[in-house]
């Protein structure tokens, strides 16, 4: 369904779509730093097909009725987004390890 709506927007992400999804790396965990404009240009990208994936995907399982990890299946399939994204429009990144911390 991702992929149906994005090559439906974009077909030219459809190459680095299928080579991120065949991929075992990928920007996790929704994080980054950037530029205004570069934000804005992502989230409207985003914004523009995910939202339709997502409604099409509670017709068909209705999310209340989903427990546990599945449900942030939408939010894996965006964190794969983040990465066709920046793989497509060729931005330079510095990656930084991320620390979890306990008990605070």
């Amino acid at each position: 369904t991702m992929k149906k709506n994005l090559v439906n927007l974009y077909p030219e992400y459809e190459e680095i779509f299928d080579y991120v999804m065949d991929s075992p790396t990928y920007y996790e965990c929704n994080m980054f730093v950037a530029r205004d404009y570069i934000f804005y240009n992502y989230c409207k990208w985003l914004f523009s097909f995910v939202v339709d994936t997502f409604n099409e995907i509670s017709k068909q399982i209705p999310i209340e009725k989903v427990q546990g990890m599945p449900k942030r299946s939408v939010a894996h399939f965006i964190e794969r987004m983040f990465t066709v994204w920046i793989i497509k429009n060729h931005l330079k990144v510095k990656e930084i390890n991320k620390m979890f911390v306990h008990g605070i």
